[in-house]
């Protein structure tokens, strides 16, 4: 009667704990739907069953109205592949906006804010900056801004500028950047919000420069992961371990 292959021998047990670990140790990446935001203000993703870890992530959008950060309706953008990304709708209009391109915008000045909420479980983040091009003055190119904020409860936040990319002209893939961050530094650190902004802190917008964030050629640009753990790595140590003890005691019995 043959037997499933993990149950097949004695001999088989400790293959199959490294399979085992094996796949436990495969790179679970958990990609984001940005247009599942768009028409909201504010979108939490709660993870689903099959995810590796249940933690959630939440997307919000701003705009800076009369000196004062206001909630913003976020709106998905699907063009060529360095302009697919999620953007910023206008709460105000003023002559010469930039918000015409369902982008985030420095006029008025926009942010879209991904608060890390809780992804403790999670290993690495993805999250990327698209249509970073010549912006619509004459002004130069457009910049993409990437902050950390340290955020306390009664909303006071403190933003850190973690890195920034400005197009240096070209084609398509010049146009977006992604960077990868590792959750269990941002979390250590402090951070518990990113801002992704076209626009530098603590200056004034004037470029009416716009850009999105980067929902990747295929989607798939804005994600998590999670890596091997201690635990995992173990088994897999401890399977191979079985498989040599047992391959050297059926040589001693022939």
């Amino acid at each position: 009667m043959n037997k499933p292959l993990c149950t097949s021998a004695t001999f088989a047990l400790g293959a199959c704990l490294s399979v085992l670990a094996l796949d436990a140790n495969a790179i679970p990446i958990h990609t984001f739907s940005l247009q599942a935001a768009t028409g909201q203000t504010s979108y939490t993703y709660n993870w689903v069953l099959g995810d590796p870890v249940a933690e959630s992530l939440t997307l919000s959008g701003w705009e800076l109205d009369s000196n004062a950060w206001t909630p913003a309706t976020m709106l998905y953008k699907n063009q060529s592949p360095g302009e697919t990304g999620l953007g910023v709708h206008c709460n105000t209009h003023p002559q010469g906006n930039s918000c015409g391109q369902s982008e985030i915008g420095t006029t008025p000045w926009q942010i879209i804010d991904v608060n890390l909420g809780d992804v403790s479980g999670y290993n690495t983040l993805s999250v990327g900056a698209g249509s970073v091009n010549t912006d619509n003055s004459n002004t130069g190119h457009e910049t993409a801004y990437l902050y950390g904020a340290t955020c306390t409860p009664d909303g006071g936040c403190t933003p850190t500028l973690l890195d920034w990319y400005t197009f240096p002209g070209g084609s398509y893939p010049s146009d977006v950047v992604s960077w990868n961050f590792s959750l269990n530094s941002l979390l250590s650190t402090g951070y518990s919000n990113l801002w992704l902004t076209p626009n530098a802190w603590g200056s004034t917008p004037d470029n009416n420069g716009n850009i999105l964030l980067w929902g990747g050629p295929n989607g798939d640009a804005f994600s998590v992961s999670v890596v091997p753990e201690p635990a995992e790595l173990g088994l897999f140590g401890l399977g191979i371990l079985m498989i040599g003890v047992l391959t050297r005691a059926r040589r001693r019995r022939r």
